[in-house]
């Protein structure tokens, strides 16, 4: 059988996956046809036990690239950038924001920015969505120093 061509599927039609799966079934190919030779030689089921190993480890392999998601990435904010925070709730707005200083409609008539100022001075902006009744979940602080 074909390395290219395993259990009816090519890996060719493997999404994103090509050359990474012609490895792997090319590596299963390989080691199905391997032996030991000794174990052969005594006929104690050596190929066979080989196999079963080469498999569950080459379906591990498998199994952990494709599980193995890129996690999110925060970076702490660079000179004169603005921090970004996630809304916990995105119904209410916390307590400790302050006092809405402005409410700012955006290009988008149903998007509006609603601007908070702390008794420290820290200033928050949330974008409230009319389309869907709420607000966004990250918004902005622009501290005070």
């Amino acid at each position: 059988m074909p390395a290219a061509q395993c259990s009816g599927i090519s890996a060719s039609s493997s999404r994103g996956f090509g050359d990474l799966t012609k490895v792997y079934l090319f590596g299963i190919e390989y080691l199905s046809k391997k032996t030991f030779p000794l174990a052969s030689q005594r006929n104690e089921g050596g190929n066979m036990l080989y196999r079963s190993w080469a498999f569950v480890f080459v379906v591990a392999l498998i199994v952990l690239h494709v599980s193995c998601a890129k996690l999110p990435q925060t970076q702490s904010p660079k000179e004169g950038e603005v921090i970004s925070e996630k809304l916990i709730e995105t119904n209410s707005i916390p307590a400790d924001w302050g006092k809405l200083i402005s409410v700012v409609n955006t290009t988008d008539a149903a998007m509006f920015q609603l601007w908070f100022q702390s008794e420290k001075g820290d200033v928050h902006m949330a974008t409230y969505s009319m389309r869907f009744n709420r607000l966004e979940k990250l918004a902005k602080l622009i501290p005070q120093k």
